[in-house]
């Protein structure tokens, strides 16, 4: 997986990364419940559903006649669940094909980022997210007794939406809101406990608010 991340960051770089390029930010929540359980059951903690931050930066692409815009995505989400004494902390590294698709735009013929289209700003800003991935997440338990590090990988799709603020010829803000699920993912804590703990196999939900900043360096 960090390979793959490597290797995506120098493909985005040899094409100019730094032409057309997002930057987001938001709040996260995730939650697996069936994993959550288990560190409950393992621990004897109340873990509930984890809550941080996520990040991220993407290079933005075109077709030429239609109004679908292609953002590959680099990702990265720090979360963290606690209980009395515990904390249970998530780092979610990804790579995301965010696909943006615009319903009242669809035929918008002009080859160039949304701020510099002119029309309503609903009508040309709106658009429809859809989202494969993939996401390596590490799982940490700072507890004493029980729990150590695993690291699980997992796909993914998510369906968002929202809305291109055009505040410059450069700069766009983007408002949106963005969830996600998993593939069926087993996750199985190393544990120093004479039970025989079993794996368990849940879909990883993720719910993102946050806004991206679009920026066009080339021009």
């Amino acid at each position: 997986m960090k390979n793959s991340i490597i290797a995506g960051v120098i493909m985005l770089a040899s094409t100019g990364l730094f032409s057309q390029v997002g930057i987001n930010g938001g709040y996260s929540n995730f939650a697996v419940s069936e994993w959550m359980e288990l560190m409950n059951v393992v621990t004897g903690k109340n873990f509930e559903n984890a809550t941080g931050y996520k990040v991220g930066v993407d290079y933005w692409l075109r077709l030429k006649q239609r109004r679908i815009e292609f953002l590959p995505e680099l990702g990265y989400a720090s979360l963290k669940a606690s209980s009395v004494g515990s904390e249970a902390n998530f780092k979610l590294a990804g790579l995301y094909f965010n696909t943006n698709i615009y319903p009242f735009d669809f035929e918008g013929d002009c080859d160039c980022p949304t701020w510099s289209k002119s029309g309503g700003v609903f009508e040309k800003g709106f658009f429809i997210q859809v989202t494969p991935g993939i996401t390596m997440a590490t799982i940490k338990v700072n507890d004493e007794l029980t729990i150590s590090d695993e690291t699980v990988t997992y796909l993914l799709i998510g369906v968002g939406a929202g809305v291109d603020l055009g505040i410059s010829e450069n700069i766009t803000i983007t408002p949106m809101i963005k969830y996600s699920i998993s593939q069926k993912t087993e996750y199985l804590p190393s544990t120093n406990s004479l039970i025989d703990f079993g794996p368990v196999s849940a879909n990883a939900k993720q719910l993102i608010l946050g806004v991206r900043v679009g920026l066009n360096l080339g021009r």
